[in-house]
């Protein structure tokens, strides 16, 4: 019985979906109790969709590369989330004055380099002289 078992759930397959969180985008794709995140990956990519430097949650939980389906204790009508790797941008700005004022900046390196742009426009006004840097956290 076992045996019978083992052979039905090379056949059985879940039908899940991936929540882009970044794209607002619900994807379906259909999962084996044995592939790992890095086969959902190939799965995504298939569809049209990165998941480069993207982590997998389910049920609150990061998943990891080699975690298998059936590990993860994943059902069928799971939703897993795909969320960006975004790690915080530190900015700070200096004063001629020596004032410093720091700030955090949780989206993307471009974003921040605006905020610089403002710094860098401070220099070529009437105000204090600006220096701008800018950080990973």
């Amino acid at each position: 019985m076992e045996t019978l078992r083992r052979s039905l759930s090379r056949w059985k397959r879940y039908h899940i979906k991936v929540h882009l969180a970044d794209e607002d985008l619900l994807i379906p794709l259909t999962v084996k109790p044995t592939d790992n995140v890095m086969d959902l990956r190939a799965q995504l990519v298939r569809e049209g969709i990165t998941s480069w430097k993207k982590t997998f949650y389910y049920n609150a939980r990061q998943l990891g590369e080699e975690e298998t389906v059936k590990e993860a204790k994943i059902q069928n009508g799971s939703v897993l989330l795909l969320v960006s790797h975004k790690r915080p941008l530190k900015l700070q700005l200096q004063a001629s004055n020596d004032t410093v004022i720091q700030a955090s900046c949780r989206s993307t390196e471009s974003d921040c380099d605006s905020l610089s742009g403002l710094a860098d426009a401070g220099e070529r006004s009437e105000s204090p002289k600006l220096k701008a840097q800018i950080s990973r956290a």
